[in-house]
C-alpha cells in the first residue's frame, strides 16, 4: 500500500521503525485529525492565550489567540487596555460576499450581450441548486463579465452567510461553468475557482487621549511612525507583520483560513501600486486616532470549525453566539491593539530597560562560551538597545567574522599571445581561444620566481595595513625555490615584518593557498587582535611545444586576513574531499610538471560535484542562493565546465546569474594563464573587479589541488568592498607587459629553466620598484628591488 493509503497508526509505526521519535497521541484524536488532512502522523500544538476585556462597539470580549511567538498576546492585552481607557474600539464589517472567477475560451460566434441576458436566470438556477445556502441567508448574488479577445472573464458574487464559504463557492462556480460550456460560442472552460481578492472588509477605529499613553510627545511619535509606514515600504512590511501577529493568532484560534487573509492583505497593502502600512495613525486635534482595515473572509460555521474541539473551545472563550460580522470586527480590533503596542514600544525610550539588559545576558550566555565574545556582544547589545536573540546572533556573527581584508595580484612583464602560439604550433586558433579559453599567457623570465612575485603581490597593499599587527605569514606554492628554507622568510625580510611573525611554507599542488587561508582564518579567530598574510605564488611550466604548453602562466596573489574584513567575510563550514591519485605531479628531478590532462580534468569535475553537493547539503543551501561561484582556473574552459555542472537543471534566472558572474571571474585568468595556487584567488579578484555584485552577495569558492585535494566554501561580500580593489591598476599592470614572439618566449622559457651561475648578478627589465631574483651568492638566493 502507498503511504497515504495506510491507517494513521500504521504511518506512525513506519516512521518509528526508521528511528523517528513521535509524541504520544490518543488514537481517537489521531483519527479525527486524519479526517482533516492527509498523511497525518501526529499533531502540532500551539499555546492558547487570551486578550482580556477588549471593548468593541461597547461590548467586552475575551478573545482567544493561538500563537507561539513571545509578546504577541502581551502586546494585544496592552493595546486593549489602552483602548478600554479611551472608550474602546468602534468597528464595522462589510460582508458583501466572496467573488469567484470563471474563465472561458470563446470564438467569433460568441455574443457577450446575449449571454448577459442569461445572468439572472443563471443566478436563479444556482440558488435553486444550492437552496440550503439560501435558507441560511446566503446565495449567489450576481454575475458580471468582461471579454478580452478570445477569453471571457466572469465574476460571480456569492454570499456565504456565516461560513467562510470557500468550498461552497467553488461548487457553485463549477455548477455555473458546466452550464456555460454549453452556451453558443464557448469553446471550453479554462478554470472555475474562487478568488481571494479582498472583497469582505472589516475596519476598526480608535481615538486615544495622549495622556493615557505617556503624553503628547509619545502620541506624536506614534503618528510620525504611522506616516513613515505609509510612505516607506521597508517600514510598512514590518508594521503589517505586527498587525498580522494579532490577526493571525485569532484566525488560527477560531479555525479560520489565515492564509487566505494573508494573501488578500498583501493586495490591500499594495492597492495603489506601492506597498503601504495597513494602519493609519494621525493626530486629529489633541487626539491620536488609529484606523485599520483588513480583509476578513471568515466564518463561524462550516468547514472544520464545528469538527474541531479546540476551535469550539475558542468560541466558548468568546462567551456568546458570535456572528461572522462580529468576529471580523473583533479580529481587526485585536490587530489594531497589537499595532499600537508595537508602535509604543518603538516610540518610547527606556521601556523595561533593566529587564531587557538582564534578558540580554541570558541570550549571550546561550550563544557563546567565549568570555571575550560575551563581553563584546553584551556591550554591543546594550549600546544599540536591541536585546532580541536574532539581533544578538547578527552581532555575534559580525564579532566573529574573519576574512579577506586586502588582496593583491602580480604577474611578470612578458606575455605570449595565444593566436601567435596557435599559429606557431599549426593549431586552429579557436582550440586555444575557445577550447582552452585563453587569450594571453604571462611568461616569467629568469629574474622572476615564486618569492619575487609573492613580494610584488603583497606590495600592492602593504602600505595600507598596520605591519605591527601581522602575526602570521604563510606561503603556498608548488614552485618552491629551496628544499629546506621557506619562501616566506625571504618575503618577510623584504616586507620588513617584525621578527615575532610566525612564518612557513605549505604545499599541496594548487590547493596550497586555500590551506594557507584556512589556517590564517583559524589563527585570527584565536588572536583577533592580529592579522595574517597568505600568499600563493607559482610559475606553471609544462615545457615548450608540449600538450600542456597552452595552460602555462606565472603570477602571485597575496591577501591580508583579519577580523571584521573589508572584502569577503568567510562563512563557517566547508566541504572537503581527497584521494591519493596521479593526475598531475612534478618529480624532484624535473623543472617541468607531468600531467594526464583528460584524467586531471575529469577528477577536477568529479571533486567539484562531490564538494559542491556536500556543501549545499551541509549548509541547507540551493544553487540559486549563490550570487557567484569562483573556481580554480588552470585554464578558463575547465572552470566553465564546472560552472555548467553547477547550473544544470536550474531556473533561467539562476543560470544567467552564474553565467554572468563566471564571465566576470575568468577575465584575469584568460590573460595571465595558470598560476597554480593563486588561480582561484585571481578568479575571485577578477569577480570583485568586474562582477558588479552588491554587498552581502554569497560567493562560493571551489579550490582544487592535483594529487588530489578539493574544498568548497563560501563567503559574503562586505559593504564597501569595491573600495579595496583597483581594477585600473591591475589593467595597467597587464598593459605594461611586453608581447613576445613565439621564438622569444621559447628562449625566455628555456633560459628560466636553468640555474644561473653562482655569483652572477642578474638584472631586471621590469618597472622601477619591482622586486626580482638577482641570482645567487655563495649559493644563497638574492632578491633586489629595481631602481
Amino acid at each position: 500500500m502507498k503511504f497515504y493509503q495506510l491507517e494513521p497508526e500504521a504511518r506512525r509505526k513506519l516512521l518509528q521503525d526508521e528511528g523517528i521519535a513521535l509524541e504520544q497521541i490518543d488514537d481517537a484524536v489521531l483519527r479525527r485529525l486524519d479526517e482533516l488532512s492527509e498523511n497525518v502522523v501526529g499533531q502540532l500544538r500551539l499555546p492558547l492565550g487570551v486578550v482580556q476585556n477588549l471593548i468593541v462597539n461597547g461590548q467586552k470580549y475575551w478573545v482567544p489567540m493561538a500563537v507561539e511567538e513571545p509578546s504577541v498576546v502581551a502586546a494585544a492585552n496592552h493595546g486593549a487596555s489602552i483602548f478600554a481607557r479611551n472608550g474602546g474600539v468602534t468597528a464595522s464589517s462589510d460582508r458583501q460576499g466572496i467573488y469567484g472567477q470563471i474563465v472561458l475560451k470563446v470564438n467569433n460566434s460568441f455574443s457577450l450581450i446575449e449571454l448577459e441576458k442569461e445572468f439572472p436566470h443563471l443566478v436563479e438556477l444556482a440558488n435553486q441548486k444550492f437552496s440550503s445556502l439560501v435558507r441560511h441567508g446566503g446565495g449567489t448574488r450576481k454575475i458580471t463579465a468582461v471579454q478580452k479577445e478570445d477569453l471571457l472573464y466572469l465574476k460571480v458574487l456569492v454570499d456565504p452567510a456565516e461560513a467562510m464559504g470557500a468550498n461552497k463557492t467553488n461548487s457553485i462556480l463549477e455548477f455555473l461553468a458546466a452550464k456555460l460550456e454549453n452556451y453558443a460560442g464557448v469553446d471550453e472552460k479554462l478554470f472555475a475557482i474562487l478568488s481571494n481578492y479582498p472583497s469582505q472588509l472589516a475596519t476598526a477605529k480608535v481615538k486615544i487621549d495622549p495622556q493615557t499613553i505617556g503624553g503628547m510627545q509619545v502620541a506624536q511619535r506614534v503618528a510620525l511612525l504611522g506616516k513613515i509606514g505609509i510612505d516607506d515600504p521597508y517600514r510598512a512590511v514590518t508594521n503589517n507583520k505586527g498587525i498580522m501577529n494579532g490577526a493571525d493568532a485569532v484566525l488560527i484560534a477560531t479555525g479560520n483560513d489565515y492564509r487566505a487573509i494573508e494573501a488578500a492583505t498583501a493586495v490591500l497593502a499594495n492597492h495603489d501600486g506601492q506597498y503601504r502600512s495597513l494602519s493609519k495613525w494621525t493626530m486629529q486635534g489633541s487626539y491620536l486616532v488609529g484606523e485599520l482595515t483588513l480583509p476578513m473572509a471568515i466564518g463561524v460555521v462550516g468547514g472544520s470549525i464545528k469538527a474541531r474541539h479546540d476551535v469550539q473551545q475558542s468560541f466558548a472563550i468568546l462567551g456568546q453566539k458570535i456572528t461572522s460580522k462580529t468576529l471580523a470586527e473583533i479580529i481587526v480590533s485585536v490587530a489594531l491593539a497589537n499595532n499600537l503596542a508595537a508602535l509604543l514600544a518603538i516610540s518610547t525610550v527606556g521601556i523595561q530597560a533593566g529587564h531587557m539588559k538582564l534578558q540580554a545576558r541570558n541570550v549571550v550566555a546561550e550563544l557563546t562560551d567565549n568570555e571575550h565574545e560575551r563581553k563584546q556582544l553584551l556591550a554591543a547589545m546594550i549600546s544599540e538597545k536591541n536585546y532580541s536573540e536574532s539581533h544578538a546572533k547578527e552581532l555575534l556573527a559580525k564579532i566573529m567574522q574573519v576574512g579577506i581584508d586586502q588582496i593583491g595580484l602580480f604577474t611578470p612583464d612578458k606575455y605570449v599571445d595565444m593566436v601567435d602560439l596557435a599559429n606557431a604550433r599549426k593549431q586552429d586558433q579557436n582550440k586555444f581561444l575557445v577550447g582552452i579559453g585563453q587569450r594571453e599567457m604571462s611568461v616569467a623570465d629568469i629574474t622572476q620566481d615564486a618569492v619575487s612575485m609573492g613580494i610584488n603581490a603583497t606590495l600592492k597593499f602593504i602600505d595600507k595595513i598596520d605591519k605591527n599587527k601581522v602575526g602570521l605569514l604563510i606561503f603556498g606554492t608548488e614552485s618552491s625555490i629551496d628544499q629546506s628554507k621557506s619562501a616566506s622568510l625571504f618575503v618577510k625580510t623584504a616586507l620588513k615584518l617584525k621578527p615575532e611573525v610566525r612564518t612557513f611554507e605549505v604545499k599541496e599542488a594548487c590547493f596550497g593557498l586555500t590551506a594557507s587561508l584556512m589556517m590564517a582564518r583559524d589563527f585570527v579567530r584565536v588572536h583577533p587582535e592580529q592579522t595574517a598574510i597568505v600568499i600563493g605564488s607559482d610559475i606553471a611550466r609544462y615545457g615548450v611545444n608540449t600538450a600542456g604548453e597552452v595552460t602555462q602562466g606565472a603570477g602571485s596573489v597575496a591577501m591580508l586576513i583579519k577580523a571584521d574584513p573589508s572584502i569577503l567575510a568567510l562563512n563557517n563550514g566547508h566541504s572537503a574531499y581527497s584521494e591519493d591519485i596521479n593526475d598531475f605531479w612534478r618529480p624532484n628531478y624535473s623543472r617541468t610538471a607531468l600531467v594526464d590532462g583528460k584524467y586531471s580534468t575529469q577528477v577536477y569535475l568529479d571533486f567539484f560535484k562531490k564538494t559542491f553537493t556536500d556543501y549545499k547539503k551541509q549548509k541547507g543551501l540551493k544553487t540559486s542562493d549563490f550570487d557567484a561561484i569562483t573556481y580554480h582556473l588552470p585554464f578558463t574552459k575547465m572552470g566553465l565546465k564546472a560552472n555548467n555542472i553547477a547550473i544544470e537543471g536550474q531556473d533561467q534566472a539562476t543560470m544567467i546569474k552564474l553565467e554572468r558572474s563566471f564571465a566576470a571571474a575568468k577575465q584575469l585568468s584568460s590573460r595571465v594563464g595558470n598560476i597554480y595556487t593563486a588561480s582561484l584567488y585571481m578568479s575571485l579578484l577578477s569577480l570583485l573587479e568586474n562582477g558588479e555584485l552588491p554587498a552581502g552577495s554569497l560567493i562560493g569558492l571551489f579550490s582544487y589541488g592535483s594529487g588530489a585535494m578539493a574544498e568548497f566554501y563560501s563567503g559574503k561580500l562586505v559593504e564597501g568592498y569595491e573600495k579595496q580593489v583597483d581594477p585600473t591598476a591591475d589593467q595597467a599592470m597587464l598593459d605594461r607587459r611586453k608581447k613576445l614572439t613565439v621564438k622569444q618566449y621559447e628562449d625566455v622559457f628555456n633560459t628560466a629553466l636553468l640555474d644561473p651561475e653562482d655569483g652572477l648578478e642578474l638584472t631586471s627589465d621590469d618597472e622601477v620598484g619591482t622586486w626580482y631574483f638577482a641570482g645567487t651568492k655563495d649559493h644563497i638566493r638574492q632578491y633586489r628591488v629595481k631602481e
